[in-house]
């Protein structure tokens, strides 16, 4: 099995497990979504700085990836848990809110999330 595939293995199943999209990965590795996508299908290998770093965000989220050539390790801790429950609880709250809805565009999601952050940074600047 090459490192390639291993690392697109990893990647993968530790985003998942996290509850994490190609999105929300890409955005904290400061990548493109195509850049994630693109790895975990094999059409592109991962930088070897943008690995170590997403190696260093999952073990932050609880999350600990172990390549090596025999063997693909992936350990989710207590934190790691907590993480995914959470992001589970608020996508099961999204899904219903999006059935009653109707279907949401991926232009309105983008919308309401870039709103949320600036939310989030106003209010972190009044809580200085």
């Amino acid at each position: 099995m090459s490192g390639n595939l291993r690392i697109a293995i990893a990647l993968r199943t530790a985003r998942s497990a996290l509850g994490l999209s190609q999105d929300d990965l890409a955005t904290k590795l400061g990548v493109a979504k195509s850049t994630i996508a693109r790895v975990e299908t094999l059409e592109h290998s991962i930088k070897g700085n943008t690995l170590l770093e997403a190696v260093n965000i999952m073990k932050l989220l609880g999350v600990d990836m172990n390549i090596s050539p025999n063997e693909i390790v992936i350990k989710i801790g207590e934190k790691g848990i907590a993480e995914a429950g959470d992001r589970l609880k608020q996508d099961t709250l999204r899904r219903i809110e999006m059935r009653k809805s109707g279907e949401e565009t991926r232009k309105s999601r983008r919308a309401r999330e870039r709103q949320w952050a600036a939310d989030k940074l106003l209010e972190n600047e009044d809580n200085k």
